[in-house]
């Protein structure tokens, strides 16, 4: 059955190719190829072709690419790729607060849960925790033969979350003797050093011993970056350009230090200020203390990286080859960041909510404030407070990953036909460790009542180890994700047409997924502050997918080619899902020009985090009125004016097993002018539309709150009718987030690479190569909400980015200065809404360009030496409003600065 599908699928995709939209052309390949051009397997197809050669757009970085960027992981190699962005990127040094800890690339900014990452080419299991998204920093950059960029989608060909595109990381097939390097590098600032060793061995020759075995171990670390060590990232205080008189504070920490006071009538203040004394604690003008977060956390985290590969490849003859790869990885990420605070005002509704309690000081508490309370007029009443709990110090977040993966199989030709059959195994597993970060909510509680604990000011030496006391210290959670995978795939010419033969291939896959999140028993259990309550496991029922697919290239001139594929994927849990591609490469002058163009579609599985997560609370981070009780920041209720007005409301964010995929349409075209051996010239233009998107959280809760649409989406949140009046309904509870499929995204663009290698002259060889990426636009839109333009915006993809780099080579050097530049974009206006300000217009952030030097020297066959600028201009961060907190956007700048590197390399051949 899957077989005719995929056949009607096939002959649907030819009648289709008077349709092919908009596109990409590929990018140079490399010089050794056009010099004897020979068919090989390219990414995105299952029939060999001749590389750069093939009708789709595919940039591949060889060993000497690799080596000229100076990237010590998978992560930063990928910003030589214009076509991958920071934007839906997962990255452990852009989160303030740990996230999962994973590098994930992008591809078009579509999202790391987009972008499919193949091993091999091969796919390696989703990170544990997200469940979405392949960690690449678990790839040992040491030990790769090239990286194979398909900026086209193929679903046709791969199956799930191959919709912007495909990385395919390729290993060394074999290796002969041993090889040593040692790395290191140091910021002219300090802070963020890195140093790491490479250690690999071969044996065997395949065509003389007919085996060969090959083992690589890498070992990487480097120290974190403290965000007091650069001057713009040592404070949130900044220059004051929007905000008070005081200063601009970058997202505020309305929670402040040591504390406030809340009454019921909804005034609040810190009974010190404008006395806040304490350390790196200043007024906020408005009757607050706020602090200085900058002084505690890390902007770049610590971690340390161990890898290791091995490959054992046997050819008893010219005909079969055996396989047997495994590798091992573990990674380890630790992030200091804010202190744990407290939440809780003077309102019965507070304790209401899971995981959260109403924290009060009654008059005959030592630390009660009589003489501001009676400045309120509320003197013998309770009340309430917030505050930041400093004196513990910062909270401290260490997460590891570890990979493990072996891959068994077989390859060969029999009867005429090339097949690759094998057998994969990928576990993947997080386990994440708060120090300092939590507090017993119970135990805080009854500190507060003993009259020990202090909201306004120090704590006393004993009430300090007391207030210790209450803090959890251990495992927060652990995950795992297994994948189990059988894949075959048979190709050959099948016959002849005048043009050329008619190449075919056929492929079949069975996969399982398996995904296991536990969190600690404290959690579970809620007894943990500001951590939403009870947090049951995700344990979803597993996954089960059967995949035949079908491709065939078609030579319907000689100058023009066709091929068409599908692929058929029928997933336990929603279904069948049929997707085609057709193609076309067309030559009007041989050898000068290629034409070329796509179209097809795809698809996003729902993961099985989308769909199992189990309901749990989390927090707004910033409070919002009700729409209904305090409309324009108006109380309606005075009694409960502080809780409706200044709020953070609690988030119920739950998996939906009744997800279906997001479906893609994809279309590619563009060409390559290649006048002289020395130089081309190609422009892709893309184009990608999607629907269904999976929106994890649902809609967004702005839509709740917003008055235009308030009436309309209060079905997503959740009251307490015990405190409903005869005109207005009870207090908030919490805000409804389930995942959904309501997305639309919009996505269109154009690369562009150009390569020129100068004539060789007296003063060696030099090459010029250029990698860019415009984004003409990227609409997204829920589906019920104004379509929103992502293009040169805070958190959107950059309107242009490119790697332009200039190669020299003579007499053993090989340097390479390489310029990486993106534009600017809108700034978000992150001030307004707080301390009723307003403020005109939104910044505009300018243009970022970073430049990088390497050079490698070989001193003998055996050693070679190494070393760089990164950052040579030491291009500091622009100011910006979002994102970190700190006044610069990680995911567009150089937080380290100038850096400089070394290494060196000796064969013990």
């Amino acid at each position: 059955m899957q077989f005719k599908r995929i056949a009607m699928a096939v002959t649907s995709a030819v009648s289709l190719t008077g349709y092919v939209g908009i596109s990409c052309a590929a990018d140079n390949p490399d010089d050794q190829s056009r010099d004897a051009p020979q068919k090989v397997y390219i990414t995105g197809s299952s029939v060999k072709q001749i590389a750069g050669e093939t009708s789709l757009p595919v940039q591949i970085l060889t060993k000497k690419d690799i080596e000229h960027t100076g990237a010590t992981t998978a992560a930063e190699l990928l910003n030589a790729v214009s076509s991958s962005s920071n934007a839906g990127a997962y990255s452990p040094t852009t989160s303030m607060y740990g996230g999962d800890a994973q590098s994930s690339p992008s591809l078009r900014g579509l999202g790391a849960e987009r972008t499919l990452v193949l091993l091999n080419g091969r796919r390696v299991a989703n990170n544990a925790f997200s469940g979405s998204g392949v960690d690449i920093d678990t790839i040992p950059i040491s030990a790769l033969e090239r990286v194979e960029i398909l900026k086209d989608g193929a679903s046709a060909i791969y199956g799930a979350d191959a919709v912007a595109g495909v990385i395919n990381f390729i290993l060394k097939k074999d290796f002969h003797g041993v090889e040593a390097t040692v790395y290191g590098d140091a910021s002219q600032h300090g802070g963020a050093s890195g140093s790491s060793a490479t250690l690999s061995g071969g044996i065997g020759d395949l065509t003389d011993d007919k085996y060969n075995v090959f083992a690589s171990v890498d070992l990487r670390q480097n120290q974190p970056l403290n965000a007091a060590a650069r001057s713009y990232t040592s404070s949130q205080l900044l220059p004051a350009n929007y905000g008070p008189a005081a200063g601009k504070l970058l997202f505020p920490n309305y929670v402040g230090y040591p504390g406030r006071a809340y009454t019921a009538s909804g005034a609040w203040g810190n009974p010190t200020d404008p006395n806040c004394t304490q350390p790196n604690q200043y007024s906020d003008g408005y009757g607050g203390c706020n602090y200085n977060f900058a002084t505690l956390g890390y902007v770049l985290p610590k971690d340390k990286k161990i890898s290791a590969i091995s490959k054992l490849t046997y050819r008893p003859n010219g005909e079969t080859e055996f396989y047997v790869e495994a590798g091992l990885s573990q990674n380890t990420y630790r992030l200091v960041s804010t202190p744990t605070f407290t939440i809780g005002e003077n309102n019965t509704a507070a304790g209401n909510f899971p995981g959260r309690t109403a924290f009060t000081l009654s008059p005959g508490n030592p630390f009660y404030p009589t003489q501001w309370a009676t400045d309120q007029g509320v003197n013998g009443e309770p009340i309430g407070f917030q505050s930041s709990l400093n004196e513990l110090g910062a909270s401290v977040i260490e997460t590891t990953n570890k990979q493990a993966r072996i891959v068994a199989g077989i390859n060969g030709t029999i009867a005429g036909w090339d097949y690759d059959t094998a057998f994969q195994f990928n576990r993947a597993a997080s386990k994440q460790i708060f120090l300092g970060d939590m507090i017993y909510t119970a135990k805080f509680y009854d500190l507060v009542q003993s009259g020990h604990y202090n909201p306004f000011g120090l704590q006393t030496p004993g009430d300090l180890a007391l207030l210790k006391a209450t803090q959890f210290n251990g495992e927060f959670k652990n995950a795992f994700a297994i994948t189990k995978t059988w894949d075959g795939r048979i190709s050959r010419p099948l016959f002849k047409l005048p043009a050329g033969s008619v190449d075919v291939a056929l492929g079949a896959q069975l996969m399982d997924e398996r995904l296991s999140q536990i969190y600690s028993p404290e959690l579970t259990t809620g007894q943990l502050m500001n951590w939403g309550g009870a947090a049951p496991p995700a344990n979803p029922k597993p996954v089960t997918v059967k995949s035949l697919s079908a491709e065939a290239n078609i030579p319907v001139l000689k100058s023009l080619e066709l091929n068409v594929s599908a692929r058929d994927d029928s997933y336990s849990n929603f279904g069948n899902t049929l997707n085609p591609k057709v193609s076309f490469l067309w030559k009007p002058v041989a050898e000068v020009l290629i034409v070329r163009g796509s179209w097809g579609t795809g698809f996003r599985a729902p993961t099985l985090s989308d769909i199992g997560t189990p309901a749990t609370f989390g927090y707004n981070s910033q409070p919002i009125p009700d729409p209904v009780r305090c409309p324009g920041n108006v109380a309606q209720v005075a009694a409960t004016s502080a809780y409706d007005c200044t709020t953070p409301y609690q988030s119920l964010l739950y998996g939906n097993p009744d997800l279906q995929p997001e479906k893609s349409r994809q279309s590619t075209i563009g060409f390559v002018f290649e006048p002289i051996k020395e130089f081309s010239l190609g422009v892709n233009m893309f184009q990608i539309n999607l629907r269904n998107v999976i929106s994890v959280g649902g809609l967004p809760t702005n839509l709740a709150f917003d008055p235009a649409t308030a009436s309309q989406y209060s079905f997503l949140l959740v009251r307490d009718p015990a405190t409903a009046t005869a005109t207005l309904p009870g207090e908030i509870l919490y805000v409804k987030n389930p995942s959904l499929n309501i997305g639309r995204w919009n996505s269109r663009g154009s690369d562009l690479d150009m390569h020129y290698g100068i004539p060789s002259t007296q003063l060696g060889n030099f090459s010029v190569d250029l990698h860019g990426t415009y984004a003409e636009k990227f609409d997204q839109s829920l589906g019920i909400t104004p379509t929103t333009s992502s293009v040169g915006v805070s958190g959107g993809v950059s309107r242009w980015q490119h790697y332009l780099t200039l190669n020299w080579v003579k007499d053993g050097w090989d340097v390479t200065f390489a310029q990486n530049f993106k534009s600017g974009y809108r700034d978000e206006n992150s001030y307004s809404g707080f301390y009723n300000l307003t403020i005109p217009g939104y910044p505009r952030i300018s243009s970022y360009t970073l430049y990088d030097l390497t050079a490698a020297y070989t001193v003998t066959k055996k050693w070679q030496i190494g070393g760089g600028i990164k950052n040579a201009f030491d291009h500091a961060p622009p100011f910006t409003n979002t994102y970190s907190g700190y006044g610069y956007d990680p995911r567009y700048a150089d937080l380290r600065g100038r850096t400089f590197w070394m290494s060196t390399t000796y064969s013990f051949n």
